[in-house]
C-alpha cells in the first residue's frame, strides 16, 4: 500500500481469487447503474517490476496515449518510470508529475509534429524527438535545431494486428539519404527507433529489426553522429497473446548486440496498463427473438459501447470477452452499446439469459479503451474505482 499513499481517492482492497464478490460489493456500495472501471493498482506495480526483472537493461518509457489516467501516471512516476509522449498536452501532463519535471524522462515519440507542439517541447527542455523524413527535418531545423533526434525506421510489421508502416517510418532504402540531410542541416541525430506493431504473432521480427538498426547505426556513425540511443518501440503483449512477453524478452536478450554505451529504451503501454482495468457494465435494455430454427436469440443494450470503451474493437482490433454473474444455458446474444447509432454494436456472444439491470464485466481492459472514448450522445465515460489486489 505504501506506493499508493499519494492518491487522494479511496483505495479498495480485494482478494485475488474473489473478483466477482468484490465487484458485487462495489455495485452494492455505489447504488447506481452507471458503468465503472475497477483499476487494480497492484497490477501496474507487478507489470512494471516484471519488465525490470526480465529486461533490466532496457529502460521503459510508458506510452501515455495507451491510458493517460492521472493516478496511473502518478504511480508510474513514483516507481521511477519514464514516459513516451505524443503531443503537447501529454508532455504537459507528465511534466506536472512530482519527479517527472525532469524533461530527460520524456521522449517526444510522434514522428510528425506541429510547429506549436515542437516549440512547446523546446520551451520545456524535452530534447529527445523522433522523426522519419526529410520534410520533418526542415521543420525541426526551423523550430528546434538543438533537439536530439531519433530516426524511426520501417521494419516488418506484417505479423502484427496493428500495423504502422502505412503512416510512420523511414524506409531502410531511404535512411542514408535522410541521415545525410540531417548532417547537411547540422542537426543532432542520436539514435534509431522502430515499432513492429501491436499484437505481434511472431517475435522473430525483432531479430530482423535489430539487424536493420545495426546498419543504420553504422551509417550514422560514418556521418559523425553520436549514435547512443536504440528505441525498440512498444506493442508488447499485456495479457494472453499468441506470443508472450517472456518470448519477446528472450528474443531481445539474445539479439541486443550493441556497444555498452548505447542506451536501449522502449515504449510499453499495453504491457503495463492492459491487465489493470476491469470494466463493469449494466444491462439497460433487452429484446428476445426466435430464429427460423426456433432458437432463442437475445439482444442486449449496455451502458458503454463502441463510442466509449469498446472503441478498441474498431481501432485496436480487440476481441473483448463479456463475463456475467449468472450461470445456465447459453444463448446466442447480440450486444449493443447505448447510443442511437446502429454502428454501436459490440458483437455476438454466447451468454446466459440476462435481465434488465443485470451486471456484466470485461477483464484486461486498460489499454486503448478509456483513452480514446468519447461522450457521443451525451453518455458519460465510466468512473474509476481504484483497488489493490491482496493475497
Amino acid at each position: 500500500m505504501e506506493e499508493c499513499v499519494f492518491l487522494e481517492e479511496k483505495i479498495w482492497s480485494y482478494k485475488d481469487d474473489d473478483v466477482k464478490s468484490f465487484i458485487a460489493e462495489l455495485i452494492d456500495f455505489r447504488k447506481n447503474e452507471n458503468p465503472f472501471y475497477v483499476v487494480d493498482l497492484s497490477s501496474i506495480i507487478t507489470q512494471y517490476k516484471k519488465w525490470l526483472s526480465l529486461l533490466p537493461n532496457i529502460t521503459p518509457f510508458y506510452a501515455v496515449k495507451c491510458n493517460p489516467d492521472e493516478n496511473l501516471l502518478k504511480l508510474l512516476d513514483k516507481l521511477g518510470c519514464n514516459f513516451d509522449c505524443a503531443s503537447k498536452n501529454e508532455i504537459g501532463k507528465v511534466l506536472a508529475l512530482s519527479s517527472s519535471k525532469n524533461p530527460e524522462k520524456i521522449i517526444y515519440a510522434n514522428p510528425c509534429k506541429s510547429k506549436e507542439h515542437l516549440l512547446y517541447a523546446k520551451d520545456n527542455g524535452v530534447k529527445k524527438l523522433t522523426f522519419d523524413c526529410v520534410e520533418e527535418l526542415h521543420k525541426i531545423k526551423e523550430v528546434y535545431p538543438e533537439a536530439e533526434l531519433i530516426l524511426r525506421i520501417q521494419v516488418d510489421d506484417s505479423k502484427s494486428l496493428c500495423k504502422f508502416n502505412t503512416k510512420f517510418g523511414c524506409a531502410i532504402s531511404d535512411a542514408e539519404h535522410v541521415l545525410y540531410t540531417s548532417s547537411l542541416l547540422k542537426l543532432n541525430v542520436i539514435g534509431v527507433s522502430f515499432h513492429v506493431g501491436s499484437g505481434c504473432k511472431d517475435c522473430s521480427v525483432y531479430k530482423t529489426a535489430l539487424n536493420f538498426c545495426k546498419v543504420i547505426f553504422d551509417i550514422g556513425t560514418a556521418l559523425n553522429f553520436n549514435m547512443k540511443i536504440l528505441d525498440i518501440g512498444g506493442g508488447f503483449p499485456g495479457s494472453k497473446n499468441k506470443v508472450s512477453f517472456e518470448d519477446v524478452a528472450q528474443v531481445l536478450k539474445e539479439n541486443l548486440d550493441f556497444p555498452d554505451y548505447v542506451q536501449v529504451i522502449s515504449e510499453p503501454g499495453r504491457f503495463i496498463a492492459e491487465q489493470s482495468h476491469t470494466l463493469v457494465l449494466n444491462v439497460t435494455g433487452k429484446k428476445e427473438n426466435v430464429n427460423e430454427l426456433g432458437e432463442k436469440i437475445f439482444m442486449y443494450y449496455l451502458n458503454d459501447g463502441i463510442y466509449g470503451s469498446f472503441n478498441c474493437i474498431i481501432f485496436d482490433y480487440a476481441k473483448p470477452e463479456i463475463k456475467t454473474f449468472k450461470i445456465g444455458e447459453l444463448y446466442k446474444s447480440i450486444v449493443f452499446g447505448p447510443t442511437c447509432d446502429s454502428l454501436d454494436r459490440i458483437g455476438e456472444f454466447l451468454l446466459p439469459e440476462l435481465d434488465v439491470s443485470d451486471w456484466c464485466y470485461v477483464e484486461n481492459f486498460g489499454a486503448y479503451t478509456s483513452s480514446a472514448a468519447s461522450t457521443f450522445n451525451g453518455f458519460s465515460k465510466p468512473e474509476l474505482v481504484y483497488a489493490i489486489k491482496v493475497t
